[in-house]
């Protein structure tokens, strides 16, 4: 090293500006890796750099009694890339209800000591946007025209298997967005 005028240790080499562009190229290239493994990394970070969709994840909330019914549906829906809230009584559905905003709802009307047009209005005026899917074991035109008036999107009248629920629930919330 050399003392300059100023007492400051200059570089005995001095480095000219292509040569340090030269080592800053060839510096990030891997060395020794075959072009098959070269191609896997360039791949790599093409796929890395490239813009992700963003994920949108449903909300639906099921309302249902039976332990083996809500279990089939939340594991169902879960598979289907949904968020489920489970509630087995009304109180619970209500309090999830004041929490969080969904997409939809899965309501069986058939529950012990719930009146089926109460909680469809009740449902719609916490959420207008919410969809409301429902199933019952009656199987009545007069009654299903009548939930749908009050707001129902779709009316089950016996679902035979979740199949049937799971293509309802897609149906409206396709329709809705």
């Amino acid at each position: 090293m050399n003392k300059g005028k100023e007492g400051s240790r200059l570089p005995s080499r001095v480095i000219t500006r292509g040569q340090a562009a030269r080592r800053v190229r060839t510096r990030d290239k891997p060395r020794g890796l075959t072009p098959a493994a070269q191609a896997l990394l360039q791949e790599r970070d093409q796929r890395l750099l490239r813009p992700r969709e963003p994920v949108v994840r449903r909300r639906l909330l099921v309302l249902e009694e039976n332990r083996h019914s809500i279990d089939e549906l939340r594991d169902a829906f879960t598979q289907e890339g949904y968020e489920c809230e489970v509630a087995l009584d009304l109180a619970t559905a209500r309090t999830v209800l004041g929490g969080r905003l969904m997409d939809a709802a899965v309501i069986n009307v058939s529950l012990t000591g719930i009146n089926d047009e109460e909680v469809i209005r009740e449902f719609k005026s916490l959420n207008r946007a919410m969809s409301l899917v429902v199933y019952n074991g009656v199987k009545d035109r007069a009654r299903q025209r009548r939930m749908r008036a009050l707001g129902a999107d779709s009316y089950l009248s016996a679902p035979s298997d979740l199949k049937a629920v799971e293509k309802a629930v897609k149906k409206v919330l396709e329709r809705g967005k």
